[in-house]
């Protein structure tokens, strides 16, 4: 029975020529991923510069809308002391130079507390 060394023998042989069929496809890939990285990196790189751009606006942007927010702030700020407290402010004195005149006409009659004339 000489057929077991025949097997064995064949079957190194089928191992050793698929060992480098496969490390033959395994170079090929290699070849391809190399050539493919690059044929992308021109991509890559003006990806990359576009994105340092947009960035770049984005932090242009970021900023514009900072000075924005304290310049309202400082013109609200300005608005507020300039025109809306000057005008509480009259109509406070007008308020109050009303309820004197009416208290000098009215005399002794007092203003109840709820708004009706006449003391309680």
């Amino acid at each position: 029975m000489e057929l077991v060394p025949h097997l064995r023998d064949f079957a190194i042989v089928f191992l050793a020529v698929e060992s480098i069929v496969l490390q033959g496809i395994l170079i090929i890939y290699l070849l391809q991923i190399r050539k493919f990285a690059k044929a992308v990196t021109p991509y890559v790189d003006g990806l990359t510069t576009s994105t340092t751009r947009i960035v770049g606006t984005v932090e242009n942007t970021a900023n514009t809308v900072a000075d924005t927010a304290r310049t309202t702030k400082g013109t609200v700020g300005f608005v507020s002391e300039r025109t809306a407290r000057p005008v509480i402010e009259l109509y406070a004195t007008l308020s109050a130079a009303s309820r004197f005149a009416r208290a000098l006409v009215r005399g002794d009659e007092q203003e109840a507390p709820d708004g009706r004339e006449g003391a309680p």
